[in-house]
């Protein structure tokens, strides 16, 4: 951000010292018309001040000018900078949901072998006589459906990991920006030399 606003007044401060010589060109100019007396070699008063008067114009429209790029390149900075962050943030946010992931898909394993040590309890008590198969049978039901649930919940999560495991597009994208954002500041030639 200090390389675009030394850039950014390097730059105002050449154009403010070109318009601040035309306008001192005005107004020597002038001075010079009104200290010369009728001479062959002082043009006219007439072309003199069309000249000033031009020249005056020229300098507001350089004014407005300037300050309608410096606004510009205000904006598109403060774009740039914000998409870089914007960036940041996205992908961060998604390491996080990786990692929140991860730890799901340990828990989602955890309980799936849990549930299956209940399906074995279950089918060793259902063996046992006086046991009543009914309710047996409802806790069988039940648990295969928890573990089922627990099966496509390992499903999405392993999909999500795919989907967001990849983040070398969004790496690629924040360093392109990064790189835009420098070259923007810092003006390179043809031969990779800073100017």
């Amino acid at each position: 951000m200090e390389r675009g606003t030394s850039s950014l007044a390097l730059i105002c401060g050449l154009v403010l010292s070109i318009s601040l010589l035309l306008l001192l060109t005005i107004i020597i100019t002038w001075v010079c018309q009104c200290c010369a007396r009728t001479d062959t070699t002082v043009k006219p008063r007439r072309k003199v001040k069309r000249l000033s008067v031009i020249l005056f114009i020229l300098s507001v429209f350089c004014f407005f000018f300037l300050g309608f790029c410096l606004f510009g390149n205000d904006r598109i900075n403060r774009g740039v900078q914000s998409s870089i962050v914007s960036l940041n943030d996205v992908n961060n946010q998604i390491k996080i949901g990786i990692a929140t992931g991860g730890q799901l898909t340990e828990i989602s394993r955890n309980a799936s072998t849990h549930i299956k040590n209940l399906e074995h309890i279950v089918l060793e008590k259902s063996k046992k006589p006086g046991t009543n198969q009914t309710l047996i049978s409802e806790i069988d039901t039940l648990l295969t459906s928890l573990s089922d649930s627990i099966d496509s919940v390992l499903k999405r999560l392993d999909t999500l990991k795919k989907d967001f495991g990849n983040q070398s597009v969004l790496e690629k994208t924040k360093n392109l920006a990064e790189l835009i954002e420098f070259e923007r500041v810092v003006p390179i030639d043809v031969q990779g030399t800073v100017i």
